[in-house]
């Protein structure tokens, strides 16, 4: 996809967890993004304004935005239930296909957008076969939320010609960072001296968050198109929560943290055969 003059971002979910690293990233090559969040955040760097999906009408909270860039960073999975009828899942299809109508159209610059997605290895069971998926496998999810990401991947694929599908894994944080949702909650576990079981048998391939921006931000910046794996190491959930303890200095506490097992095993851990790609583009 052809783009006119010097890049410029909009980032949906800004303000989290993945998308504020994203856009430190942009503010660290000196790109200029708008940001968004269920409510406006004065005061940061680059521009801020509210839009909260789906409630509200992205042609209006969003079409007038000029950007060549769009990154989804945030998790537009609502509603939350685990299980919804036929009624409430053509309702959000719906919605995001009013929304990818929007982020693909420039409605300020009259141009296309890049278009870049931030998906999760949910969409894949990690029941069929065994090791890393790679982009080629195909997907097959097992639980709701898998199922609205591999979803939102097919609109993507099908309407919005020369979009990005970044899948990642757990996001997790970096050396001197405060630390993610997951290792937050086992240490008020540990806290409290609670026993916290986690699975050896379950593997993931988490990524430190400010890896996963940097790459998000060279892969939009890139040629590449279609879907494209932001792997870790891979890595039981039971080595995981170790390394957890390991970053919070909490080994005292490795008692506390039982091994225990999934049956039948899961590995959702993800690899990439494309990564070459993205080398070669900067070159």
């Amino acid at each position: 996809m052809k783009q006119v003059g010097e890049p410029r971002f909009l980032i949906l979910g800004a303000s989290g967890f993945l998308g504020r690293h994203i856009a430190a990233a942009l503010a660290a090559r000196g790109i200029p993004f708008t940001g968004t969040s269920r409510r406006a955040i004065p005061g940061r760097e680059g521009e801020w304004l509210a839009y909260d999906f789906p409630a509200d009408d992205p042609a209006k909270a969003l079409g007038s935005v000029s950007a060549t860039h769009v990154i989804v960073a945030a998790r537009l999975m609502e509603p939350a239930a685990d299980a919804i009828d036929d009624r409430v899942r053509l309702a959000f299809q719906d919605s995001w296909r009013r929304l990818i109508k929007v982020l693909a159209d420039d409605f300020a610059g009259r141009r296309p957008r890049r278009l870049v997605y931030i998906s999760s290895d949910a969409v894949f069971s990690g029941r069929r076969g065994s090791g890393p998926r790679s982009e080629v496998d195909e997907p097959d999810p097992d639980s709701e939320y898998g199922r609205r990401q591999h979803l939102v991947e097919r609109l993507l694929a099908t309407e919005a010609a020369g979009s990005l599908i970044l899948r990642t894994s757990y996001l997790c944080s970096g050396p001197g960072e405060p630390c993610d949702k997951r290792w937050r909650r086992l240490s008020d576990e540990m806290a409290a001296g609670r026993t916290v079981r986690a699975a050896t048998n379950l593997f993931k391939s988490p990524i430190p968050v400010d890896e996963a921006a940097m790459l998000a931000v060279e892969s939009a910046l890139s040629k590449m198109t279609g879907v494209f794996h932001l792997p870790g190491t891979r890595m039981s959930v039971f080595d995981f929560f170790v390394e957890g303890l390991r970053r919070l200095d909490l080994l005292e506490k490795r008692p506390l943290l039982q091994p225990c097992s999934v049956d039948p095993p899961v590995d959702t851990s993800l690899r990439s055969v494309r990564l070459g790609e993205l080398v070669g583009s900067e070159s």
